[in-house]
């Protein structure tokens, strides 16, 4: 059974970040992989996130970006809305 990302993330503690990330990253190859850019798109909204907690906006930025790319590539509406305001969120705490 697969971990979810979003309970990964909401149970998430500044102790295990590094290792927060490096499971994101090693799951956004494995997404890759397996062609799965619904996932991949998931696992780069959630480092975005992160990122944005730790308060480095701009590699929140960058991976909000990718998620919002994968967004418009598979034509999720949702995910592009969810994306964009992520970015703004990053973009406002990065002034």
């Amino acid at each position: 059974m697969r971990l979810s990302i979003t309970s990964l993330y909401n149970g998430l503690s500044l102790k295990n970040v590094r290792q927060a990330i490096e499971f994101l990253q090693e799951q956004i190859v494995t997404d890759k992989e397996m062609r799965n850019k619904v996932e991949e798109g998931k696992a780069y909204s959630v480092l975005g996130q992160v990122y944005s907690s730790l308060g480095k906006f701009d590699q929140a930025i960058k991976f909000h970006n990718l998620h919002l790319n994968i967004a418009m590539l598979l034509r999720d509406r949702a995910g592009e809305g969810e994306a964009s305001q992520f970015l703004g969120i990053a973009y406002k705490n990065l002034c």
